[in-house]
């Protein structure tokens, strides 16, 4: 690990440890970056770094370490972001996430699980309301009539139903609004399937 400060590597897994033990869920590298004083990108590396020689278990989300995993009561850790998930490697959806929540593994099940805020009205006739948060399984695989989230043709997330148009054999993304149109885009990216939806209030 050339290159890297040991005293910060210190400092990193012991803040985490303490975050941990504190709130029950591991700090984003946004909250360990400012804990420690560095960017989230540099704490991001380190992470990585440190989970390859071993001194803590690092998946891009959560921070595991012999003292945590004494604490750890079956929980699935779970990336909240209040944007947008966006496209790209690890490095940048993790850069991206705004703070991780602890959810129960015996309701929510385990994997990569993402956390995103609705925004607006095309799913009010799914029941997803604006301001509701969505638990989204990104390991799930797809299917018609699951409700997604998925690229739009601007590259940006965006909460719909999976539709199939056999008359043009494509997919596309239906917003349950009859006030709105069908999204088609040329390659479809699925982000991940809505598992859960949480009421706001």
């Amino acid at each position: 690990m050339r290159h890297k400060d040991a005293a910060l590597m210190a400092r990193i897994r012991q803040t985490a440890e303490d975050f941990y033990l504190e709130h029950g869920r591991s700090p984003s590298t946004a909250e360990l970056g400012a804990a420690v004083g560095a960017a989230k990108a540099t704490v991001y590396k380190y992470l990585v770094e440190m989970g390859r020689a071993g001194m803590l278990d690092y998946d891009g989300r959560s921070i595991a370490t012999k003292k945590t995993a004494l604490a750890d009561h079956g929980m699935t850790t779970a990336s909240v972001f209040f944007g947008s998930i966006p496209c790209g490697p690890p490095e940048t959806v993790e850069a991206a996430v705004d703070q991780y929540v602890q959810l129960p593994s015996a309701l929510f099940g385990a994997g990569r699980l993402y956390v995103i805020r609705a925004r607006g009205d095309s799913m009010i006739g799914a029941g997803i309301d604006d301001g509701d948060m969505v638990v989204v399984d990104a390991d799930r695989k797809p299917a018609v009539g699951d409700k997604v989230v998925a690229l739009d043709g601007a590259g940006e997330s965006t909460l719909k139903t999976l539709r199939y148009d056999a008359a043009r054999a494509r997919y596309y993304l239906h917003p349950e609004n009859p006030r709105l149109e069908d999204i088609y885009v040329d390659e479809l990216t699925v982000q991940g399937v809505v598992r859960f939806i949480i009421k706001e209030g």
